[in-house]
């Protein structure tokens, strides 16, 4: 577990990063998984990823301080990244505004083809799937 402070250190190395070679960076898999980031952290940390392409996968799953607003943010976020290929939201309990948030990201980011989450009764997967098709792997759990 990295919280708040890790975050945003994370943001800088990633910004130094780019800065040393630029967007055709070898491509990352990050996992931030069992964190309880804060939505200031959080929001500096999608604004960033949503131009960084050198991740093409993340793992936010049981990060259970993330909200709503969190989740609309990084499906913003995600509408403008084109390295991001799998999305790990397990356990973070997703509404009805944040699907529709995250359909519009899939429909828009053609490079996302894999998300995982967790289901409320099969509501999350069945709202996902009837928005997009099945151009996508939903994993429900």
């Amino acid at each position: 577990k990295i919280g708040d402070r890790g975050l945003m250190a994370l943001n800088a190395l990633l910004s130094k990063t780019r800065t040393l070679i630029g967007d055709e960076s070898p491509q990352m898999r990050l996992v931030l998984s069992k964190n309880n980031f804060t939505s200031k952290s959080f929001m500096a940390f999608v604004d960033y990823i949503s131009d960084f392409q050198g991740i093409y996968s993340l793992d936010l799953s049981y990060c259970e301080k993330l909200g709503p607003s969190d989740i609309q943010e990084l499906a913003e976020g995600l509408k403008t990244n084109s390295s991001l290929m799998y999305l790990d939201l397990r356990g973070i309990p997703l509404e009805k505004t944040c699907i529709g948030s995250l359909t519009q990201a899939l429909n828009t980011n053609y490079i996302l083809v894999c998300v995982k989450i967790s289901t409320n009764e099969g509501i999350a997967e069945e709202l996902i799937v009837s928005e997009i098709g099945s151009q996508f792997s939903i994993e429900a759990y």
